[in-house]
């Protein structure tokens, strides 16, 4: 039985040969077991998906989601974003660029993947062809609300939810617009899975 087997039986509540299992969070692992920098796992697509097909083959993964905890699904610095990139660490978003309704222009619908998202899809390429007959493999889409979590700023934007609920209401619209594009661009892939995936990521 491989594990794209075994996992459609424990959902139609038939018998495996075991139980299968899912791996979630695994960058720093990664990144520590396999002696690849950060700095490698973030700019390098094709060690990055090296490494990640190397772990599933060596622990018999079951099912796992390549390229966790990629900046952060398509709301990388290519949007204007500020990310700081600690030298031991993952790096984080510190700073949104949408201040009021006049900054919601700044918010733009690429005609094409850039940046860190167009590595996540490389990664992600990379990883189903490799895997993809045997493992289930899934891929997250950012939702509209980490979207707009990152271009508004976290805390900014659960205040506007009480003291502007219009202007929060507008981001979010924008929101929509923009996870649709990451999701109809990580739909192509045709993954077993797919998981409209909303994260809270701030520094601390």
């Amino acid at each position: 039985m491989n594990s794209i087997q075994r996992f459609n039986a424990v959902i139609n509540q038939k018998s495996t040969d075991k139980i299968p299992g899912m791996v979630s969070n695994y960058n720093v692992f990664l990144t520590y077991f396999y002696d690849i920098s950060i700095s490698e796992y973030l700019e390098d697509p094709q060690a990055n998906a090296q490494c990640f097909i190397q772990m599933v083959r060596e622990f018999d993964l079951d099912a796992i989601y390549p390229g966790r905890g990629y900046i952060f699904y398509g709301c990388g610095p290519e949007t204007g974003l500020g990310w700081v990139f600690p030298e031991e660490n993952y790096p984080a978003c510190e700073a949104g660029i949408i201040d009021s309704p006049d900054d919601l222009h700044k918010m733009i619908i690429p005609s094409e993947p850039q940046g860190y998202f167009k590595k996540f899809l490389e990664i992600n390429q990379m990883a189903f062809k490799a895997l993809g007959e045997h493992t289930l493999l899934g891929i997250d889409v950012l939702g509209p609300f980490s979207v707009a979590a990152f271009f508004r700023g976290y805390e900014n934007l659960l205040i506007d939810t009480i003291n502007n609920p219009a202007f929060f209401k507008q981001v979010m619209e924008k929101s929509v617009e923009f996870s649709l594009f990451l999701g109809c661009e990580s739909l192509k892939l045709e993954f077993h899975r797919k998981e409209l995936n909303e994260i809270f990521i701030i520094p601390e």
